[in-house]
């Protein structure tokens, strides 16, 4: 994954102490994971590293927006976004399973990459339900009601035609209880 490659950090050459690094996201980032839903973002990140003897602790904040489709009408959708996370690494010789906010590496590792921790971080920043700004006629901005008609036959009445197929005919004179 030559996308995530920005995201390593070399740590052996850091002195003890605060060290800062900052990152811009952007579309390219998020297409570099099968199957995100997040195809467009224009985000900010400022990680604060602090080396130590034993491990590392890394404070990430992130501010910007995720383009996100609409759920109603499929436009895209600029959806703020600000967080604060913790990760904590610790050396060991004897690595233990990591979980989501402690990662365990050998005492012979020289790099690290926070790539698919900031991938997992930001999508979980991602709301529920995602809607256009509701316009004064209380429906989404896009056009998505008159595409609806278009394709749901709804209009087929109107226009007078008589192409019905007799067996949809016969199911309207079913009566469910």
């Amino acid at each position: 994954m030559e996308a995530l490659k920005l995201y390593n950090i070399r740590f052996t050459g850091l002195k003890n102490g605060f060290h800062d690094f900052d990152y811009e996201i952007h579309g390219d980032f998020f297409r570099a994971f099968n199957g995100s839903l997040i195809q467009e973002a224009d985000l900010k990140v400022a990680l604060e590293l602090e080396r130590k003897t034993n491990g590392l602790a890394l404070l990430f904040k992130t501010t910007g927006f995720l383009t996100l489709p609409c759920d109603r009408c499929l436009q895209a959708v600029n959806v703020p976004v600000s967080d604060e996370s913790e990760l904590l690494v610790k050396f060991s010789a004897n690595p233990a399973e990591s979980t989501d906010s402690i990662w365990y590496l050998p005492t012979t590792a020289w790099e690290i990459n926070v790539g698919q921790y900031l991938y997992e971080t930001l999508s979980l920043l991602m709301p529920l339900r995602v809607s256009c700004e509701v316009g004064e006629s209380g429906h989404c901005e896009g056009d998505f009601e008159s595409l609806m008609q278009k394709y749901d036959g709804s209009n087929a009445d109107s226009e007078g035609s008589s192409d019905v197929d007799p067996r949809w005919e016969k199911l309207k004179n079913l009566k469910l209880n």
